[in-house]
């Protein structure tokens, strides 16, 4: 036994509902939080799931207004980048309010 704690995975479902769904403006967003985060984060739109930390595999998932996704991400820290997250999709990728 090593004694370490296991590595904390998390999943949480967000709505698309900005008006032009995941296009490349939001998705740079994504990736911008993403890739802080130390350990994997991936996110399911349908039956796709792409790497969240790589604008191109955003892209691909086409999500569009109403969409759901599905962000798994593992490693220490999985609690903020959700927060993060969910705070991101709550505001529609607008810039957040001072």
């Amino acid at each position: 036994m090593s004694g370490s704690e296991p590595t904390p995975t998390l999943q949480e479902e967000f709505v698309v509902a900005n008006r032009h769904g995941l296009h490349v403006r939001p998705a740079n967003q994504v990736v911008a939080l993403t890739r802080r985060h130390d350990g994997p984060v991936t996110v399911r739109c349908g039956d796709i799931e792409a790497d969240a930390k790589d604008i191109f595999a955003l892209l691909m998932l086409a999500a569009e207004p109403g969409d759901r996704v599905l962000f798994t991400v593992a490693g220490p820290g999985a609690d903020t980048l959700l927060h993060d997250l969910r705070a991101l999709f709550a505001r529609s990728f607008e810039p957040a309010s001072r």
